[in-house]
């Protein structure tokens, strides 16, 4: 292990093939998919990374992308960026602390359905930089984002979802809550609502989506700043005594 060594590695896009002790294998032909297991992730899609063995992983390319796993919590995580810097845990050089990405950054996040609902939340975003606490389980995204997350409803009645932009944004997975944060227009569909769903702006809005339906906090510095349009979908209307429902 050359933990604190200061010693670096450096791979230049698909040239050749990195044993174990970092030399090129001039036999091996180029793999442009090729992939570098640093700690727990997985880098991808890089044109060129810098090693720091035992401390940091920094990957460019328009399409550097890492992927993380939770098989225990069947999540997984893929953060996609132009720059790229993954970062050890002190003491446990297996693990990734922290991942922090610039520039066209895409996130997307999958885990179970809230509720017990059979399927998976799918939660989406975009924005210019981002830090990704792997070991928190939480997002930091920078703006201007747009975020979206879509799951099935619980007693399969339809899907829940939710929407927006803002100047920045906290996914907490741990906590399954996505706070918007800064000029915030969002917008939230469930079995509840219209087709449209029900639209919020504020200063901050965060929507917990581990409740059913979800529950929306708005936070605002003057009431001018803050809109709430609540479209609900009408009853279906019970057929009298007597009548067969048509």
């Amino acid at each position: 292990m050359c933990r604190g060594l200061g010693v670096y590695l450096v791979l230049i896009g698909v040239v050749g093939a990195v044993g174990w002790a970092g030399r090129a294998d001039p036999q091996a032909a180029p793999k442009p998919n090729r992939a570098i297991h640093f700690g727990d992730i997985v880098l991808t899609g890089f044109e060129r990374v810098e090693v720091a063995l035992g401390k940091s992983a920094k990957a460019t390319g328009p399409n550097t992308t890492v992927d993380a796993v939770d098989d225990a919590r069947k999540s997984s995580a893929r953060l996609q960026a132009a720059l790229m810097t993954a970062f050890l845990a002190p003491k446990d050089p297996d693990r990734v602390e922290r991942v922090e990405a610039q520039g066209n950054v895409r996130f997307q996040g999958s885990r179970p359905a809230s509720g017990g609902a059979a399927g998976s939340q799918v939660v989406r975003g975009t924005g210019s930089k981002a830090v990704y606490y792997r070991d928190r389980r939480l997002l930091e995204m920078q703006g201007p984002i747009t975020f979206a997350a879509d799951e099935p409803a619980p007693g399969g009645t339809g899907r829940q979802t939710v929407n927006g932009r803002a100047d920045r944004a906290v996914y907490d997975e741990a906590k399954n809550v996505l706070s918007l944060i800064g000029d915030v227009q969002a917008t939230v569909v469930t079995p509840q609502t219209t087709a449209n769903g029900s639209t919020f702006s504020g200063d901050r809005v965060d929507v917990d989506m581990s409740s059913n339906p979800y529950t929306v906090v708005i936070s605002v510095t003057a009431p001018e700043r803050g809109r709430v349009n609540i479209r609900l979908r009408e009853p279906e209307n019970e057929p009298q005594e007597g009548t067969q429902r048509k």
